[in-house]
């Protein structure tokens, strides 16, 4: 028998319009949306279907967004299949934001606790050295050990680069001051690395520099009740299912300066005999990054009808 592995997105996979069809072809999709919008008070489908792409990609607009579309998949993949989640699949994750994501769909959050939190720390981040003093870069093909010994050199408080995302073998994102990323692009080009590109984000997410907006989301985290997933989650920080439903608070604050351990999270879902993995939201990155780090898995993304429907095909056989 299959065992599958629900998958969601983070920041970055935004596009105008994401999930309209199933917006406005599944009515319980659609009150997935219209209820969230009316929670932060927000006009959620308006800013996902109208707003230039340059307002939609600002964190505070990205992470409410992604986050309630990809519930609205989610939903609408319950409809169609005729089963909640936790019985569609025996684990979930989720890259960065995608991780609020996951532990609503797993049960462990509740939505409007969901939305909230997202809301809140999208604002935070976007507040953050939002001056251009940080920022973000991928370095492509070159081992994370080497760039590791590369960053070791820049752990001054006023000079800091770090691995960001561990995203797969090729793919390593580093974070910190702008002069500092710089450098170590410099230097990992020298190494080997076949490319390194600047990220368009406002600035260094998942490097100590984001720690006094960690100490600000955790006043907000502490007041939530989070309760135990009704199927494992496995997390960033740690690339291991989640203990105790008492240990999220700290984990979620942790992930806002720590690093998101996704090839590592997804080596260890496959010792554990996952064999199938769905990314459910707009785009297709993780998809593409899982297939790179398990080249054996099948992997599928869901962000509209068509994928709905060939994922409802697929799951008669898995």
């Amino acid at each position: 028998m299959s065992k599958i592995v629900f998958v969601y997105p983070g920041q970055g996979s935004q596009n105008v319009k994401m999930g309209e069809d199933i917006y406005h072809n599944i009515p319980e999709s659609k009150h997935v949306l219209d209820e969230l919008s009316d929670i932060i008070q927000q006009d959620l489908k308006n800013l996902i279907c109208h707003a230039p792409e340059d307002i939609l990609k600002q964190t505070e607009n990205a992470q409410p967004t992604i986050f309630s579309v990809s519930l609205m998949i989610q939903k609408a993949i319950e409809v169609t299949l005729g089963r909640p989640s936790h019985e569609l699949c025996q684990a979930m994750i989720g890259h960065s934001l995608g991780e609020y994501t996951a532990l609503t769909c797993a049960g462990s959050l509740q939505p409007r606790d969901g939305i909230f939190l997202v809301k809140i720390r999208g604002q935070l981040m976007q507040q953050s050295l939002g001056d251009g003093s940080g920022t973000m870069a991928a370095i492509i093909g070159l081992p994370i050990s080497e760039i590791e010994s590369i960053t070791e050199n820049f752990q001054n408080t006023n000079n800091l680069c770090c691995v960001a995302n561990d995203n797969s073998l090729e793919q390593v994102i580093v974070s910190g001051h702008t002069e500092a990323v710089e450098e170590v692009m410099h230097l990992s080009k020298a190494k080997g690395a076949k490319r390194c590109v600047i990220l368009p984000v406002s600035s260094a997410f998942h490097s100590p520099l984001m720690q006094n907006a960690a100490d600000s989301l955790k006043i907000t985290l502490d007041a939530i009740e989070f309760s135990q997933p009704k199927v494992p989650v496995v997390m960033n920080v740690t690339a291991n299912t989640l203990d105790s439903p008492h240990m999220v608070s700290q984990l979620l604050y942790q992930q806002m300066t720590g690093r998101v351990r996704f090839r590592e999270s997804i080596a260890r879902l496959d010792e554990m005999g996952f064999t199938h993995f769905v990314e459910i939201g707009p785009g297709k990155v993780l998809t593409q990054l899982i297939q790179r780090i398990l080249p054996h898995a099948t992997c599928c993304n869901v962000s509209n009808l068509q994928d709905l429907s060939q994922l409802a095909h697929a799951f008669k056989s898995w």
